[in-house]
């Protein structure tokens, strides 16, 4: 049951951000896909961001 629940909450806030960046006016379905990209692109990039590894060759960050 929680995982169901669980599904049922991860597609709701999914489609919450989803139509919300597509409101610029009303949303088409074209406008509801390029703000699914848009937000898949943004995930990827945090992902990559949270596991690429230290360059240890450079100098440390101020």
């Amino acid at each position: 049951m929680a995982d169901r629940l669980w599904w049922f909450v991860t597609g709701l806030v999914a489609g919450g951000v989803l139509t919300v960046r597509a409101l610029g006016r009303r949303p088409t379905p074209r406008d509801l896909g390029r703000a699914a990209a848009r937000t898949g692109s943004d995930l990827l990039h945090l992902a990559a961001r949270g596991i690429r590894p230290r360059n240890r060759m450079s100098p440390p960050r101020r």
